[in-house]
This record gives C-alpha cells, sequence and structure tokens, in this order.
C-alpha cells in the first residue's frame, strides 16, 4: 500500500543520511576531529589521514591516525563525542599510555567515508 510515496520517502531520507554522515571534501575531516578535540579539552599533537582510491560514485574510506593529549576524563568526552557525531567516524584502534603523574597520552586510529570523486 502507498509504495510508491514509502520508495520517495526512503530516497529522501537515504539522500539525507549521505549529506549528513559522509563529507564532500576530505578537509571537512579533520576540521570536524579538531572540533570535537577542541570542544572535549583534548589536545592533538599530530594527526594524519590516508584516503583509498576508488571507483567514482562509491564511498571512499578514509583513515585518520591520531596521537592525542588529554585527562582521562576529557579523552573518554572525546571518544563519546566521535562515536555520536553526525559525521561517521568508526573507531578501530586505541592505545593509551601515560605516566602516573601527568597528561594521559591516547593514539587512535578512526575510519570515515568521502563521498568518492570529491575530495580536495
Amino acid at each position: 500500500k502507498n509504495l510508491p510515496d514509502k520508495v520517495h520517502t526512503a530516497s529522501l531520507q537515504i539522500a539525507d543520511f549521505y549529506k549528513k554522515r559522509f563529507p564532500a571534501q576530505d578537509s571537512e575531516i579533520l576540521t570536524q576531529f579538531g572540533k570535537l578535540a577542541v570542544a572535549n579539552g583534548v589536545t592533538i599533537d599530530e594527526a594524519k589521514y590516508k584516503a583509498e582510491e576508488v571507483e567514482l560514485g562509491r564511498l571512499q574510506p578514509v583513515e585518520v591516525e591520531a596521537n592525542l593529549t588529554g585527562t582521562y576524563v576529557s579523552l573518554a568526552r572525546f571518544i563519546n563525542a566521535l562515536e555520536r557525531d553526525d559525521m561517521l567516524f568508526v573507531i578501530n584502534n586505541i592505545t593509551l599510555a601515560g605516566e602516573q603523574k601527568g597528561p594521559i597520552k591516547l593514539q587512535m586510529k578512526v575510519e570515515t567515508y568521502l563521498k568518492a570523486g570529491s575530495s580536495s
């Protein structure tokens, strides 16, 4: 019942999902990553990304590797913010290190996706 309307609604929802979750430019990824770090009191010591080549019209995987510094609480909030952000971030690996006194260091690998053929 009402299949054409449901298909139209689903198409709009899919387009909205892609628009919100997958950036068109790779610079948007690091910008959003940086905003979340600052908002949660985390310092980015180093960050780099690597985008894989894919066919036009497909999602392009992008791996972000970052070294971060902060308190346990600020790092936990940052991780939570990444997981809840509109842009899709998939946390693949986390390694914690720190001294008994001083900030905690965190190394992480995060995967996200670009709309293929639109990076700059």
